[in-house]
């Protein structure tokens, strides 16, 4: 049966304010002032780490690497106490995510969200059962757009390509990278200009997918 992988914010779950709730919490923290949510969109989906970068290049502070080494296990800390329930499900994508699970599919995702954060929200929506492989943002040295955190979680699953469910421009060129096709949920956090994107089909509801993950099965022989 064909695996499919999800990315994880913008792509399953609204997770942005969350994110912008914890940066905000460690800028009070540090003196510095608040994002609006239009700001935190533009620093997700390349991890924690280039999350701080991007944060902090906007404020137009510098801090040296010890400094900034403190801050970001700060950033990671308060991601982890936040309770995963508060990252919704995107519409529909709570009962998709089970359909494809009673057809047979192999689920797996791929996030360059920390490990337990992730796992939190996997938990809060008892989603456990459902993925069969997690590579999060800490699991491996690489993360997105390195295809290696993509392939690994394919291999986790029994094969060698699959099916790629992701919201952003970085998504996109991992399953680039990986060679694998690329569903593209047109509803997340991208900047680009989908011009610039090579997806095999987008959709901008859940209600969608399922048709188009057969489709691309059978374009692919995955």
């Amino acid at each position: 049966m064909t695996a499919i992988i999800f990315d994880l914010d913008g792509t399953l779950v609204e997770s942005a304010p969350v994110i912008q709730g914890v940066a905000n919490t460690l800028m009070s923290e540090l003196g510095h002032r608040n994002f609006e949510l239009s700001e935190v969109h533009d620093f997700i989906g390349d991890g924690t780490r280039v999350f701080l970068e991007r944060a902090f290049s906007t404020l137009g502070v510098e801090y040296g690497a010890s400094a900034f080494e403190e801050h970001h296990k700060r950033l990671v800390a308060l991601h982890a106490e936040v309770p995963g329930s508060a990252s919704q499900p995107m519409s529909a994508a709570n009962e998709v995510l089970h359909a494809l699970h009673a057809a047979g599919f192999q689920i797996g995702m791929c996030t360059n969200k920390p490990g337990t954060a992730t796992r939190n929200i996997i938990d809060a929506h008892r989603w456990s059962h459902i993925f069969q492989s997690v590579v999060a943002g800490d699991t491996l040295s690489e993360r997105k757009p390195d295809p290696k955190p993509l392939v690994t979680a394919a291999k986790q699953l029994g094969h060698e390509r699959a099916i790629f469910v992701g919201d952003s421009e970085v998504d996109d060129a991992t399953a680039k990278a990986a060679g694998f096709p690329f569903l593209f949920y047109t509803q997340g956090y991208c900047e680009a200009d989908i011009s610039e994107l090579s997806f095999a089909a987008k959709f901008s509801h859940y209600d969608e997918l399922t048709p188009l993950i057969r489709q691309v099965t059978s374009e692919n022989n995955l």
